[in-house]
């Protein structure tokens, strides 16, 4: 968790200036790919951001809600297999609601249960549960993803606190001539 305020710190320096400076595996990442950059950076700022631009916070609270997103997504099907709402899933449990769920249903509860059972007791405390939607929400989105939408801010050329679409075009053009 240390990482992320020190993103954030490595990003801000960069917002005053009209072409950012990156760290250098950010940069190699961008300017391997800069069509790619632009249209995912294109994407959060449309969704996430406003008609003038994305504000760190606005970055901050789409990377949020992606990880929410994949941490319910993992932990739904147990959640949905504890009959007797103890916060607890056990084998017996999840083999009843594999009965009455379809083949594809079946294998990923399955799937689910025997990731999320790490001592192997089979039964998924609510400790394992937790840590389970965690590690789900750190695969959807990796610390070094992050790292590289959170150094979208360093394409604020004007120093406004927002970073516009022109912005990221003028600083990818800046790095990749």
């Amino acid at each position: 968790m240390r990482l992320i305020p020190m993103l954030f710190a490595c990003a801000l320096p960069l917002a005053a200036q009209a072409s950012p400076v990156l760290p250098e595996t950010l940069l190699k990442s961008v300017k391997a790919d800069p069509a790619g950059y632009l249209e995912s950076v294109t994407m959060l700022i449309a969704a996430y951001g406003a008609a003038d631009g994305i504000t760190q916070e606005q970055v901050g609270t789409s990377l949020a809600l992606v990880r929410a997103k994949a941490r319910t997504a993992a932990i739904v099907p147990l959640i949905g297999a504890d009959l007797d709402a103890d916060g607890t899933v056990t084998r017996e449990e999840v083999v009843v609601a594999e009965d009455a769920a379809s083949a594809s249903g079946r294998g990923k509860l399955e799937k689910a249960f025997l990731a999320a059972d790490v001592d192997g007791n089979a039964m998924v405390t609510p400790v394992e549960l937790t840590d389970f939607g965690m590690a789900a929400a750190l695969a959807a989105y990796s610390p070094a993803a992050m790292a590289r939408v959170k150094v979208l801010m360093g394409f604020d050329a004007d120093g406004d606190g927002k970073v516009t679409l022109n912005e990221v075009r003028m600083g990818l053009a800046g790095l990749t001539s």
